[in-house]
């Protein structure tokens, strides 16, 4: 049987900045603190049977995302782009 998969956001350290700058008071202060974050979310996931992908986000596709929509920047519309970016294959 095939396990549902659970979609997390990827951030890379050099984009960091400006992600956490569209999420202020939600993610944590450093990239460190990020990884820790999601690190722990994975194995949460994993042990209620989820299989866990990556999804790369791009925090000015992001925002674009968000003003086109009409959405605040927060834990709920960053699932639903990676969620969009999953299934549309891109980010631009």
């Amino acid at each position: 049987m095939k396990r549902e998969a659970y979609l997390f956001p990827r951030v890379a350290e050099a984009v960091y900045p400006a992600f956490r700058d569209l999420l202020p008071g939600d993610a944590p202060d450093t990239h460190a603190g990020w990884l820790a974050l999601m690190k722990r979310r994975h194995y949460v996931e994993m042990f209620h049977g989820y299989d866990v992908k990556e999804v790369d986000v791009d925090p000015d596709a992001y925002a674009r995302f968000c003003a086109e929509r009409g959405y605040t920047h927060d834990f709920k519309s960053l699932g639903a782009f990676i969620a969009w970016v999953e299934s549309d294959g891109t980010a631009d």
